[in-house]
C-alpha cells in the first residue's frame, strides 16, 4: 500500500487537476466546462486506479459528484450539499488536509485528490501528493486563472500526452522532495 517516511503513508496519493490553456481552473463555475471528451475519457480511466477520492466542500457543491466509482470524502465544517449530497458513498470529515490524505490511504488505500487549485496546493504542501495529474484542455476564457508552476515545482514530469488537443501531463514527486 505504499510506504511509510516519518510515520506517513506515501506513495498512494495522486492528484488530478484540469486547467484551461489560459490557466483557468473553471468555465462557467464547474471545472467540466474545461473538460474535452478525451479529458472526460481519461478522467474515468484514471479513477479506477483508486480506491476512494477525496475533495473539497467546494468542489463537492459545484461539481457533479452525485454519483462516483469509489466512496468520496468530502472535507468540510458542513453538512454536505450540492451534487455530492445525494452520493450514497459520500461522507464528510472534518479534519485538516494533511490527517484526512492520511487516514484516507490507512482505511481505504489509494487515494485521488480532485480538488480546486488551493485544496491542491495545502495538498501538495503536506508532501504526502506522489504523483499529479495534470490536463491542459485547449479551452480559454475560464475564471479563476493559476499558473500550472505553482503546483509542480516539488515534481518532475513522468510522461506527457496531446490526444485532440488535449495535454495529459503526469508528474511524481521528485526524489528530493521525499
Amino acid at each position: 500500500m505504499g510506504r511509510e517516511v516519518d510515520g506517513e503513508v506515501t506513495g498512494v496519493v495522486a492528484a488530478n487537476l484540469v486547467l484551461g490553456i489560459d490557466g483557468s481552473t473553471t468555465f462557467a463555475g464547474s471545472s467540466t466546462g474545461l473538460s474535452t471528451p478525451a479529458d472526460r475519457t481519461r478522467f474515468h480511466e484514471l479513477r479506477q486506479n483508486f480506491d476512494v477520492i477525496l475533495v473539497g466542500g467546494n468542489t463537492a457543491r459545484h461539481e457533479p459528484y452525485a454519483k462516483t466509482p469509489a466512496p468520496l470524502i468530502v472535507l468540510t465544517t458542513q453538512p454536505l450539499a450540492g451534487p455530492a449530497a445525494h452520493n450514497p458513498q459520500a461522507i464528510a470529515w472534518n479534519k485538516p488536509i494533511k490527517e484526512a490524505i492520511s487516514e484516507a490511504a490507512s482505511r481505504y488505500g489509494r487515494v485521488l485528490i480532485e480538488a480546486g487549485p488551493h485544496f491542491l496546493q495545502e495538498a501538495i504542501a503536506t508532501g504526502l501528493v506522489s504523483d499529479l495529474y495534470l490536463t491542459i484542455s485547449p479551452i480559454e476564457g475560464g475564471e479563476n486563472h493559476v499558473d500550472p508552476h505553482t503546483f509542480i515545482a516539488s515534481f518532475e514530469e513522468v510522461s506527457r500526452e496531446s490526444i485532440e488537443g488535449t495535454l495529459f501531463l503526469h508528474y511524481r514527486l521528485a526524489p528530493s522532495h521525499h
